[in-house]
Parts: C-alpha cells; sequence; structure tokens
C-alpha cells in the first residue's frame, strides 16, 4: 500500500484538478432548536403589537365619526328648543293709544237733559210723598180710626213699582244710545231702592198694634231713619242726568 509519508515532497502541495471535476458540497448547517423558538415568540408578540395599533386606530376613527355625527344632532336639538323671541326693532316707535280712537260721547242737549231730570226728580218726590203719608198712618194703627187709612195706603204703598219704572222710561226717551248719560242708568237703580223701602215700611207696620207692638214700632222708625239717606242718592243721580254725566 503505498501512502505518502508528510515528511515526502508534495504532500502539502495542491493537486490537479482534472477536468470536469466537481467538489463536493458541504452539508447544511442546521440551526439550533432554541434560536428558532426564539424568532417565532418574536414574530407572534410582533403581530399583536401591529394588530393592537390597528384596532386603536379604528376605534379612534369610530369614536370620532360619531362625536362628529352627534354633535350636530344635539345642536340642532338644542336650537330647536331654544325659544324664538321676535327682536324689536331698535327704530320703532312705541304705539301710544291715540285720544281720537275712542269715539267721543256726545252731550245732549241742555233742553233734553233739563227735562228728563226734571221728570226724575218729580218721581223722587212721589216716593217720598208716599212714604212720609204711610208713617203716620202705621203709628195710629191700634186706635178705633186706624183701619180704613192703613188699608188703601197698604195696598198700594207695598207693591207700588210701576210709577219708577214709567219715570225711568220716559225720561230715557230724551236721549239716544250715543248721548245717553251713564248716570240715568244710576238713577234707575238709586230710584228702585225707594220703593222697596216704602214696601219694607209696610211690611213692618202690619205689626205694629199687634202683640209684639213694641217692636215693629221700633223697625218702623229704623225705616224712617234710612229713607232720607236712599232719597238724596236718587236725587244726586238725577242732578248728574241734568249735568250729562
Amino acid at each position: 500500500m503505498n501512502q505518502q509519508h508528510p515528511h515526502q515532497p508534495g504532500w502539502a502541495t495542491p493537486q490537479q484538478q482534472q477536468p470536469g471535476w466537481v467538489p463536493p458540497q458541504q452539508p447544511p448547517r442546521k440551526r439550533s432548536a432554541g434560536k428558532i423558538v426564539g424568532f417565532g415568540c418574536l414574530g407572534i408578540v410582533g403581530l399583536f403589537f401591529v394588530l393592537g395599533a390597528i384596532g386603536a386606530a379604528l376605534d379612534s376613527g369610530k369614536t370620532s365619526n360619531a362625536s362628529s355625527t352627534t354633535s350636530p344632532t344635539k345642536a340642532s336639538t338644542t336650537a330647536s328648543k331654544a325659544p324664538t323671541t321676535a327682536t324689536p326693532a331698535k327704530n320703532a316707535a312705541p304705539v301710544k293709544a291715540s285720544a281720537s280712537s275712542a269715539p267721543a260721547q256726545k252731550l245732549p242737549t241742555a233742553e233734553a237733559r233739563k227735562e228728563a231730570a226734571a221728570i226724575l226728580r218729580a218721581n223722587d218726590a212721589y216716593y217720598q210723598d208716599e212714604f212720609n203719608h204711610g208713617v203716620p198712618v202705621i203709628l195710629n194703627r191700634g186706635n178705633a180710626d186706624s183701619y180704613p187709612a192703613f188699608h188703601s195706603w197698604y195696598e198700594k204703598a207695598a207693591t207700588d213699582v210701576k210709577p219708577g219704572m214709567d219715570a225711568f222710561a220716559k225720561a230715557d226717551g230724551y236721549f239716544t244710545a250715543d248721548d245717553e248719560p251713564a248716570s240715568i242708568s244710576d238713577w234707575q237703580g238709586d230710584n228702585g231702592t225707594l220703593s222697596a223701602d216704602i214696601a219694607q215700611l209696610a211690611s213692618d207696620g202690619l205689626g205694629v198694634g199687634g202683640p209684639d207692638d213694641a217692636t215693629y214700632r221700633q223697625k218702623v222708625q229704623e225705616d224712617v231713619r234710612k229713607f232720607p239717606h236712599d232719597f238724596q242718592t236718587a236725587e244726586a243721580d238725577a242732578d248728574k242726568v241734568a249735568a250729562g254725566k
């Protein structure tokens, strides 16, 4: 067997390659399992970070879109609920009630006022006479000659309202709807009080001369004190009618 000895010439000298000769390939180096696992874990962790960043960006976009969508709605709702107040023009002058807007009441003629007032006063005097005539007749009850006088007076005075109504209608005929003084209506009410006073006097007079004579005589005196005040009130109304008030 022919072996080359290291000390022999040509051992370290590279041999000449023959034509067509292919050097043998080196087998691939195997990576260690630890390095493969490590790189795999790093890849997975990196993937999670990327997915997290993408999710955060999407959520931020949704929140931004929702905010931009909701804000106008709230603003429009608030604006729709806000009361609309018309702003008056700065230069608009305040409207003042014109004195000529309401028609002035016409003053009836002096002759018409005078005639109407005379009718009203005459009726006041009529009731005054009737009242004054009834007082002594009532106080005389219980005497032998009292019945015929009281009976005739009572039959008329207890319901004597028609003369006052007729007087009002006649006096009111001197005026129109445009010039009728308000005081004539006041007289109508106050004159009705005079006829009511007479009716009350007649009612109280029925008790005079009876079992409770003292009580009813006291009531008659109260009627006597009240009537003059009511009479003066009706007369004051007649004076206003004469003045056209």
